[in-house]
C-alpha cells in the first residue's frame, strides 16, 4: 500500500492526536536524560531509512535524525526544547516495533510511522529549516548518513 506525501500528512494528523497523549511524548524527556536510551534510538535509525514505507518522507526522517543527533552531541545549541522533545519522541516511536500499528504487520505496519514522520516534520518545519541552514553553514552541507544494506 503506497501512499503519497499528501495522503501521509492527512493520516499523520490523525495519528498525531493519539501520539500527543501517548507515552512517547512523555518518555521523550527520559530518553534525553539517559545517554543509553537516546544512543540506542540513534543507532537504530539508519537501518529504518531503507524501509520502503519511508520513501515519501525519507528526507524528513534523515533531517530529524541529524537534528536530534547534533543536539545530543552538543554541536547544535540553538534549538527549541519543545521541537526537540517532539522529534525525540518521533524517532523513538519509529524505531519501536510496538506502536499504534505493530511494525511486523505486513503492508500497514510502517504506514503509521511514515504518516507520523510527515506530520511531525510539518509541525517542526521552521525549526528543521533553521537547523538545515545551520548545518549547511557549519558543515558545508555534509548530510552523509550511512544506510546499512538489507
Amino acid at each position: 500500500m503506497k501512499m503519497t506525501r499528501k495522503e501521509l500528512l492527512a493520516r499523520g494528523r490523525d495519528y498525531f492526536h493519539r501520539f500527543e497523549d501517548s507515552r512517547w511524548m512523555h518518555e521523550a524527556e527520559r530518553f534525553l536524560d539517559d545517554e543509553g536510551k537516546i544512543g540506542r534510538v540513534l543507532r537504530y535509525m539508519p537501518g529504518m531509512l531503507r524501509k520502503k514505507a519511508f520513501v515519501p518522507v525519507v528526507k524528513d526522517l534523515i533531517l530529524a535524525y541529524l537534528y536530534v543527533s547534533d543536539v545530543v552531541k552538543g554541536q547544535y545549541k540553538d534549538f527549541s526544547r519543545g521541537k526537540l522533545l517532539l522529534l525525540v519522541a518521533l524517532l523513538a516511536y519509529v524505531v519501536s516495533p510496538f506502536d499504534f500499528v505493530p511494525d511486523w504487520l505486513p503492508g500497514a505496519g510502517l504506514l503509521d510511522d511514515a504518516a507520523l514522520v510527515g506530520y511531525a516534520a510539518h509541525l517542526a518545519d521552521k525549526e528543521l529549516q533553521r537547523y538545515y541552514r545551520w548545518n549547511r553553514q557549519h558543515r558545508k552541507g555534509d548530510f552523509d548518513v550511512q544506510i546499512p544494506a538489507e
